[in-house]
């Protein structure tokens, strides 16, 4: 006899992760991404990042928007904006996306670059063909995750856990309040 929650299909379950407080905060992120399975990694990372954006600046407007007009553009990719700095967030550094970061350093914003870690190396790369490298900050998401944990933890002289925990928490928030499908709420067992 099969029970109801072995024909629920696996994408409906919320992300699950299991942070032990005595490792490294880029586990803990890393934990994200490989426990997402099929969930829409360029989303994950871009309430990531706002939900991080927003506990840092909480009198800041912290805007998100797509990054393209295309489709595919614009599931692998998205825009944040807070102020005059842009942070482009995507799981994919294509040409497109350093032409998206061009158009802003033309505009006269700081542009900040998010990649996943195994993706800087290419996003330099592109960034180096265009002749932009110099002009904009290239970073890997989880390492820039990782860091403003550690130094959100030092602001409020907490341990770090309590800190990622707080992100998290704006992060299922940004979910609940943008998002129709509530599969990549992230839960701590």
């Amino acid at each position: 006899m099969t029970n109801n929650r072995d024909m629920t299909p696996q994408r409906n379950e919320k992300i699950l992760i299991d942070p032990n407080p005595s490792t490294s905060p880029i586990s803990w992120v890393s934990s994200i991404f490989t426990n997402a399975d099929d969930k829409p990694t360029s989303l994950v990372a871009r309430h990531l990042v706002a939900a991080i954006l927003r506990k840092r600046h909480p009198a800041l407007d912290v805007h998100v928007v797509s990054a393209g007009t295309g489709k595919l553009e614009s599931k692998s990719s998205s825009i944040i904006a807070i102020g005059s700095l842009t942070y482009h967030v995507t799981i994919e550094p294509t040409a497109a996306v350093i032409r998206r970061c061009k158009q802003d350093l033309s505009a006269g914003l700081k542009v900040i670059l998010l990649v996943p870690n195994a993706e800087v190396n290419k996003a330099v790369a592109l960034a180096q063909e265009s002749r932009i490298v110099n002009f904009i900050s290239i970073f890997g998401i989880e390492n820039y995750v990782s860091l403003s944990t550690i130094m959100m933890s030092c602001d409020r002289q907490a341990e770090p856990i309590e800190a990622f925990k707080d992100i998290l928490h704006l992060y299922n928030q940004r979910i609940h309040t943008t998002e129709p499908d509530l599969s990549s709420e992230i839960e701590l067992l």
